[in-house]
This record gives C-alpha cells, structure tokens and sequence, in this order.
C-alpha cells in the first residue's frame, strides 16, 4: 500500500504539466472523440483524474492503457461493446480503465431528462476532484460535472478553455 500511494505521488510530478504539446494533443483528442460521440448520438462518461488519485474506482473497471482516439473511444462505448457501461477513467492523458462503476450523486436532486450516466458524473465529482464529461445519447449533447454540479451544455470551444483550465493546468 504504501508503495503504491508513493508511486501514485510520484505520478503527479510528471503529469502534464510539465509536457504542454503532450496536454493539448490530449485535450485535442478528447474534444473530438466527445464530438464524435455526440454526432452519432453515443452515450459516453469519461472521467478525468485531477489531484485525488481514481485507483479505487478504476480497479473497479477493465484495466486499459490506450492513447484518447476518437477510435478507441467508440469501441469502448459502442452500444454492443461489453466495456460500454460504466465509465473511463483518463490519468495522465491516456485511457486508464473502462467500464468503471462510479457512485451516483448523492445529495444533488437532478432534473428527469437527466439519467444514471448524469448522476454518476456529478456522484464522482461529489467525492472527488475529478471533472467528469458526459455524452448524452438522447440529445447529443457533452456536459461537464465538477464540484458536484452539472454545466450547461457545451461547445467545442468551451470544452477546450474547460479541459485547458480545469484539467490540464492542474496535471
């Protein structure tokens, strides 16, 4: 245990941070799989590990290592893939686990158009730091949960000042 809170430490220090074209390449990536997603009406829950370390919830999932493609994120959240429920969890970057079971909110009460994809996002980031970006199948639409709260819908360009600001910055 202790070896592995020193190695999740240790992780922090060579976050993103310290590699901005390796950040926006991220950033870049995760704004059109999100998109892509959105446009073909794909459900999706991706959860960005900040300064809390995710390692409970992710070894809840499917243990991944694989680079943010928009390909990588439609199979895993393709209707008839077996990773597609439950969450991905991204550290550092990279696609860290799938199909992660998240707690869902536990003191907001959240309007009915919202489902259990929405109340798990804005449950992990009750407990968490994390930012957690959602893809609603229904409407097409990417929102972000932090702090417990859901945002309004966003646009490309606002998911990228968020993902830059909210995410990147504190890799």
């Amino acid at each position: 245990d202790i070896r592995k809170a020193l190695a999740q430490v240790g992780l922090r220090w060579f976050g993103m941070r310290s590699h901005p074209a390796k950040a926006q390449e991220a950033i870049k990536a995760l704004i059109l799989a999100l998109e892509d997603l959105a446009a073909r009406r794909v459900g999706a829950l991706v959860v960005l590990e900040r300064g809390v370390p995710l390692g409970d919830i992710a070894t809840r999932g499917v243990e991944m290592r694989a680079p943010i493609t928009p390909e990588v994120m439609l199979a895993v959240f393709h209707h008839e893939s077996p990773l597609h429920d439950g969450a991905m969890i991204v550290r550092g970057g990279k696609v860290a686990a799938v199909a992660c079971i998240l707690p869902l909110a536990a003191h907001k009460v959240l309007p009915g158009m919202f489902g259990t994809r929405h109340r798990a996002a804005v449950g992990v980031t009750e407990e968490t730091d994390a930012l957690a970006l959602v893809v609603s199948e229904e409407r097409g639409e990417i929102r972000c949960a932090q702090m417990g709260t859901l945002s309004q819908v966003l646009d490309p360009q606002e998911l990228q000042q968020l993902l830059e600001t909210q995410w990147a910055a504190r890799q």
